[in-house]
């Protein structure tokens, strides 16, 4: 109104030019329009004049203001100029209020007026002109719209936009990003031109809250982000263009063919595609095919006046009937009539869903309980709370009623859960699920409002404060999402979805719209064209097209999914306000800000100003409280702090240092921006932490501190002098008291090692330390030990012909030898009586391999006693001759008495021992049964019968001969090797306890298996046990692998004890009932079972370990001892006629061992000769038949 003003973003101040001065006569400049040429000349169209600003070349800040006097035709007091347009760079257009349009050159001052009376302008008076995308100028006038063309200069009508818009007064024209032009009248409202004859008209309507605020239009403009802005008379309204795909249908009173309320209960759409409204004035029905709008409203007049007009939901069902919920019920809607439905006096109660099940039968769910028409609608039953379905209904409320795909009746209740149906001859039953506090799969919440059902049978429940919920019909498991992970609203009162699967939910809070494969919520509200954010239950609905239909207090609302897009454009962040101390800084030229902190790029500041406030903003105007931020101040945050709508970021007692404060923003649907507002920041230290202060102080103090040091320096070495001379005579004196110290500690430990080297020669040193430590030591009771026994033969005679002396010294040469063997193998030497060496293994530290540890002694003892007599005997000296007697069992070790300490040994298990010894035999090793059964894998024995023993009966003896081939060193016997030791630790260690195995299996064989077995007897199951254990060791198996084949050989001829022939399976059969006992896991029996199986002739092994054992079943047919067996083998066959004669006999076993083969490369090695040697020899028996 008083000139124009120009803004210093960077000072935020004005400069004004064209100011009238205060005299009263006069006249104040009226700036309407502002243009810029390409030179960056500012043109300035008033109420009077034409105005040009240039800027001065030498100070830019500056304009220099010049009149523009056009060469008019006629005089003209004023101008009113109201719109300036360049078309081009040479072509200035001038829109007056009464003088019609003039377009001037700047250049060649040439200057052209359009008027009524010499163009086809529509009025004299122009409020706007507008160059659109085509190049077409649109001249706003008090009499509609022209068109100027550019090229040829001519104005124009254009009759099918005279035909939208009339001769109204158009004040405004815009062309937006996307070429909708946009038209603002006087009086008229908006008009969007979609094109020449397409047009939405907006007003103004005192009941519509979204309407425009004023039909009066004075300006238009469309921001960065696409959003439209209208300046009216009554302020200004904003337009988002990208918020459209909510169509939004209410109740206009003043307009026809409306719905009839605006309190929206119900929705539905039929096969003909008619649309029905449930409101609480009844039902509204827009009918497709003619376009006729009809209200019908329920009657209760006559039955009961309390009852109100709304209707809760409406059904078509599967033969076209329409059915309505209604206050009094349900009814048929036919020929536009309610007709209630007959149900005993019981279809009175308010009806909130209506279903039509797969039985054809209708179902109702009413604030009653349940009512359940027949397939001809002639009869009904009901289920209440009252009434005992099997399991009483939780809640007569019925929200929700869902048949699933597989036939099931589901329930919704207010405040009773989710229900079940079941269904059978004596009637129906429910199962309840409900909120179990103690359970977090349960039911969230009691009252069920709605349920979906995907294509997946998961049901997705929503319910009236719980969120939405996740149930799995086979799993019973229940999820749950609320607001805590997005969802708009905990109140959900319709579900749908879409072709893409995503769930659509109406709640108390917009619409939310879920992926369920990403678990993400998108919400929306009224802000995006929402009817309202509160929608109504069982006010929803998807037709046939996809598209979905909301209701709520304020209408409803219908959009197409795909239809709904994100608003992608860029927010742009900025840095609005700076606050020190929680007050704002003013701009000055002493202040911290020289210019607004928008434009700076750097902040300096002291160090004591450290609590400091950045206010910030997004600008994006989709919906700006929804528009989101994130801040970051480099050095100081570790990440961005998301603060949603806030716009403020505070820092307190910021250290000295620099920092970079960051800004992003993302627009109210999420998207962020590329661009980043920063600002650097800098806090200046104090004068004591600058660089040059500390480098001085630092200085200073070294100064200081060499200063001191010299000093100090100088009376040390005073002192130094003095104490040299006193400490050369102390220290004389205390090396030489040291050197007396350390001999007499020698001498001390010499003698204490002594003392205990004796002690420890006497005693285990485990025993001896417990002595030591508590003066006496505990007698322990040992399960297994074993007892080894040596005695000289005829040691009377050969000490009769030497002298004592002698006789003590060939005693302790040989006693000496047997320590260091027994040593080797962790023995405790007992003692020794005359000739008798006794020792024991497993005291006194317990361990499980002392039978084997003790045999492997008593061999070595008995080559030691062997590699000396040719020695002797070649000094002429008789030989000795040893027995050594060897027994495992239980005994007592320990010190008995307190003088002269002797540890020793008890027990029946020492007498064995003795018993052992004494039935030995020189050069060999005698041991007992029970020592043969540790042992017996790893040592070659030769069972020598029984011996009575005191107390125990008879005892079985074994002589063990050597180690065996397989398990010692070079296959001599003498050494064990690598794998002996493996199979050592396989024994003790394994978690199978296969002794116990074997001699359960043994001993059934022996009492079951029929007397009339020849060769498949016990023997045979030994033989081939011990075949294949051989074959294993030698074939480098290890490990439980050697049990297994083992275990398949003990049992794989069990099934015997049942029949003769085809008994593999079961003896497999056996082995798993009898196995697990004995710690085999159950893959460890099946393995076993597939070995036994393989024992099947002719013989198909398909790995190793197969191969093993079907070579240990045969392995008699390259034996030394094959005639025997197979022997036996005739005389079992001919007693069950398989074979009558010798010459029968022979035939087949040339047929059978010339069909069979060996598998493995040791049974080859080991048996193929002898089986061709077989081969040839009985063949030459069967020429002498």
């Amino acid at each position: 109104e008083n000139g124009l003003n120009l803004f210093n973003r960077a000072k935020q101040n004005f400069r004004h030019f064209l100011k009238g001065t205060t005299s009263k006569n006069t006249k104040k400049l009226n700036v309407w329009s502002i243009t810029e040429d390409e030179n960056k000349n500012v043109w300035v169209g008033t109420d009077s004049k034409l105005f040009k600003l240039t800027k001065n070349t030498t100070t830019p800040s500056n304009y220099s203001i010049s009149k523009i006097n056009l060469p008019l035709s006629t005089k003209i007091n004023d101008l009113l100029i109201r719109k300036l347009l360049f078309i081009n760079a040479d072509e200035l257009l001038i829109a007056t209020e009464s003088n019609g349009l003039f377009l001037y050159n700047p250049t060649t001052k040439v200057l052209e007026q359009f008027t009524t009376e010499n163009s086809k302008l529509k009025s004299n008076i122009i409020w706007d002109i507008h160059k659109d995308s085509q190049g077409f100028i649109g001249i706003a006038t008090n009499n509609g719209i022209n068109i100027l063309n550019t090229q040829t200069k001519t104005i124009v009508s254009v009759k099918e936009l005279d035909n939208v818009i009339g001769n109204k007064i158009i004040k405004a024209l815009y062309e937006d990003k996307s070429g909708i032009i946009w038209a603002g009248t006087e009086n008229d409202g908006l008009y969007k031109l979609k094109s020449l004859s397409n047009a939405d008209h907006y007003l103004y309507s005192a009941t519509i809250s979204t309407s425009l605020s004023s039909n009066k239009i004075n300006i238009i403009l469309e921001d960065r982000s696409g959003i439209i802005w209208i300046g009216t008379q009554a302020g200004i309204n904003k337009f988002d263009k990208q918020k459209q795909f909510f169509k939004h249908y209410q109740h206009w009173p003043d307009l026809p063919n409306t719905i009839n309320s605006n309190m929206v209960w119900s929705i539905f759409q039929d096969k003909s595609e008619n649309l029905y409204i449930g409101t609480n004035q009844g039902i509204t029905i827009f009918e497709n095919s003619n376009n006729i709008v009809s209200y019908l409203k329920p009657d209760f007049t006559k039955e009961n006046n309390l009852k109100n007009e709304g209707v809760y939901s409406i059904y078509q069902d599967s033969k076209g009937r329409i059915y309505t919920g209604t206050d009094g019920g349900v009814f048929e809607l036919k020929n536009k009539v309610f007709l209630p439905l007959s149900c005993n006096e019981k279809n009175t109660s308010r009806t909130y869903t209506i279903i039509e099940d797969s039985k054809n039968r209708l179902w109702a769910g009413t604030k009653d309980g349940i009512l359940i028409f027949s397939e001809d609608r002639k009869n009904c039953e009901s289920i209440t709370t009252k009434k005992n379905v099997g399991t009483n209904l939780p809640s007569n409320v019925i929200r929700v009623i869902h048949e699933s795909k597989n036939g099931v009746i589901w329930l919704g209740t207010d405040g009773g859960g989710l229900c079940k149906v079941s269904e059978n001859e004596n009637g129906f039953s429910l199962k309840i699920y409900q909120r179990d506090e103690r359970s977090l799969n349960s039911l969230n919440n009691n009252s069920v409002l709605t349920i979906y059902e995907d294509k997946a049978g998961i049901f997705w429940i929503g319910t009236f404060g719980g969120g939405l919920n996740k149930f799995n019909p086979k799993t019973e498991q229940f999820d749950y999402f609320t607001e805590k992970e997005g969802l708009s609203n905990n109140v959900i009162y319709g579900i749908l979805s879409d072709n893409k699967d995503n769930l659509w939910m109406s709640t108390n809070k917009g619409v939310s719209c879920f992926d369920t494969k990403k678990n993400f919520f998108r919400n929306f509200e009224d802000s995006d064209g929402l009817q309202s954010n509160e929608f109504n239950t069982g006010a929803f609905f998807k037709n046939k097209y996809g598209e979905l239909f909301f209701g709520g207090i304020n209408g409803f609302n219908s959009f197409f999914p795909e239809d709904v897009k994100r608003n992608t454009s860029l927010p742009i962040p900025y840095i609005t306000n700076f606050y020190l101390f929680n007050k704002p800084v003013q701009i000055g030229s002493n202040s911290i800000l020289t210019k607004h902190i928008s434009e700076l790029d750097e902040l300096i500041l002291k160090h004591k100003q450290n609590v400091i406030s950045f206010e910030f903003a997004s600008l994006h105007y989709s919906f700006p409280l929804k528009n989101k931020h994130a801040y970051m101040l480099e050095n100081f945050d570790e990440d961005w702090v998301y603060v949603n709508n806030n716009r403020r970021a505070n820092y307190t007692n910021l250290n000295p240092g620099e920092y970079l404060f960051k800004v992003k923003v993302a627009n109210s649907d999420g998207v962020w921006s590329k661009e980043v507002s920063q600002l650097r920041v800098i806090v200046e230290p104090p004068l004591w932490a600058t660089w040059w202060f500390r480098t001085i102080t630092i200085l200073l103090i070294l100064l200081l501190v060499y200063a001191y040091i010299i000093s100090r320096v100088n009376r040390v070495k005073t002192q130094k002098l003095l104490l040299e001379l006193q400490v050369r005579e102390r220290t004389h004196e205390v090396i030489k008291q040291k050197e007396e110290i350390e001999i007499q500690k020698e001498l001390l430990e010499l003698e204490k090692e002594k003392a205990d080297q004796l002690l420890y020669n006497i005693l285990p040193e485990e025993i001896a330390i417990e002595l030591k430590n508590k003066g006496k030591a505990t007698a322990r009771q040992y399960r297994l030990a074993s007892i080894m026994f040596t005695d000289f033969k005829s040691f009377t005679k050969i000490a009769e012909k030497i002298t004592p002396q002698e006789l003590v010294a060939e005693l302790d040469y040989y006693f000496v030898n047997f320590d260091a063997i027994i040593e080797k193998y962790h023995i405790e030497k007992i003692k020794t009586i005359g000739d008798a060496y006794m020792c024991a293994g497993g005291i006194p530290l317990r361990n499980k391999s002392n039978p084997i540890d003790i045999v492997l002694a008593g061999l070595e003892i008995q080559r030691f006693v062997d590699n000396q007599n040719p020695e002797r005997e070649a000094i002429g000296k008789q030989p000795w001759g040893l027995r050594i007697g060897i027994h495992t069992g239980e005994i007592t070790a320990g010190v008995i008495g307190s003088k002269r300490f002797a540890y020793d040994i008890w027990g029946d298990s020492v007498n064995i021992g003795s018993r052992m010894e004494e039935a030995g035999e020189v050069g060999k090793v005698n041991i007992s049964g029970a020592t043969y059964e540790h042992i017996k894998e790893f040592f070659v024995s030769e069972y020598r019968g029984k011996i009575k023993a005191k107390n125990k009966g008879l005892i079985d003896m074994y002589f063990v001969t050597k180690i065996r081939e397989e398990l010692s060193i070079n296959g001599e016997g003498i050494v064990p090797n690598e794998l002996f030791k493996k199979y050592v630790d396989l024994h003790i260690y394994s978690g199978i306890n296969y002794r116990k195995a074997e001699k359960y299996i043994l001993k059934r064989l022996e009492k079951e298996l029929p007397n009339n077995l020849h060769y498949h007897d016990i023997n045979h199951t030994r033989d081939v046990c011990a075949a294949v254990e051989r074959l294993a060791l030698m074939e480098g198996i290890e490990g439980d692998d050697i049990f297994l084949l083992k275990t398949a050989a003990l049992y794989h001829d069990s099934g015997f004890i049942k029949q003769y022939a085809k008994n593999e399976d079961i003896g497999a059969a056996l082995a798993q009932e009898v196995l697990p006992q004995f710690g085999y896991s159950q893959k460890q029996i099946d393995r076993i079972g597939q070995l036994i199986s393989v024992t099947k002739v002719p013989h198909q092994p398909e790995n190793h370990l197969e191969e093993i054992i079907c070579d240990a079943d045969l392995d008699y047919l390259g034996g030394d001892s094959f005639y025997q067996i197979a022997d036996k083998l005739k005389l079992e066959l001919m007693e069950r006629s398989i074979v009558n004669s010798d010459k029968e006999w022979d035939e087949l076993q040339i047929k059978f061992l010339e069909s069979h083969h060996y598998f493995t490369k040791t049974a080859i090695q080991l048996r193929q000769k002898n089986k061709e040697q077989r081969i040839a020899e009985i063949k030459k028996r069967l020429t002498n038949y």
